[in-house]
């Protein structure tokens, strides 16, 4: 199986991510990295597939916009 990291994914510091959008081929990647929070610092909502595979995996979702 081939692992896609979503575009501009880095490490931030250890157990900590940092990405661009996410989209369903990075869905096998970041399974895994056992992520246990996901929190989004973008205006635009998360498609329904990002936020149900979310749901699916058991993983927290934050959305912070001002």
């Amino acid at each position: 199986m081939l692992l896609i990291p979503p575009e501009a994914f880095g490490i931030v510091e250890a157990s900590l991510y940092r990405s661009n959008a996410l989209h369903p081929v990075n869905f096998p990647f970041l399974k895994t990295l056992n992520l246990k929070t996901v929190i989004v610092l973008s205006p635009e909502i998360p498609t329904r597939a990002v936020t149900t595979f979310f749901e699916d995996s058991g993983i927290k979702f934050v959305r912070i916009i001002e």
